[in-house]
């Protein structure tokens, strides 16, 4: 019998998908769930991280970083994240893999909504993959992503 994706537990789904992407987890790693959809999704103070409770936002995962040792943040699907400056998405710890779940409209979104929206990249060996990257109306974003580390993916 085959095994049906909707089947698997959100845990189970990130590794397969960091799998087919040719990324492993570290026998130590950590992984921090987010997902803005979830009815239990938590702000920096009460997300958990894991996939009953995940975080709303990127920047409430990487700041549990250091506290929990998290190595690979992954977005689930349906997730939506809005840049609007600067400080909206910060990835400034290093050897953090951000993972986006799920297949074509399915993958996570992150949208763009201010001119000054960026999001800066200053963790060492950081890696993004698998975003729907995207402007809101009329938006001319000026810096999308800046890096300034070493080691950076995208």
């Amino acid at each position: 019998m085959a095994i049906r994706e909707k089947n698997l537990t959100a845990s189970l789904r990130a590794k397969i998908e960091m799998a087919s992407l040719g990324m492993a987890l570290s026998s130590n790693g950590v992984v921090a769930y987010v997902d803005s959809g979830h009815a239990a999704a938590g702000t920096t103070q009460k997300g958990t991280g894991d996939p009953a409770n995940p975080y709303s936002t990127v920047n409430a995962a990487i700041a549990s970083r250091t506290r929990c040792g998290i190595t690979t943040v992954s977005f689930m699907p349906g997730h939506a994240e809005t840049i609007s400056n600067a400080t909206s998405m910060v990835l400034d710890k290093a050897g953090v893999t951000i993972l986006g779940i799920g297949r074509g409209s399915d993958r996570p979104t992150v949208t763009f909504d201010n001119a000054a929206g960026n999001i800066p990249i200053s963790g060492a060996n950081t890696v993004l993959s698998n975003f729907y990257i995207t402007t809101s109306g009329t938006v001319d974003v000026t810096k999308g992503i800046t890096v300034s580390a070493v080691g950076v993916l995208l």
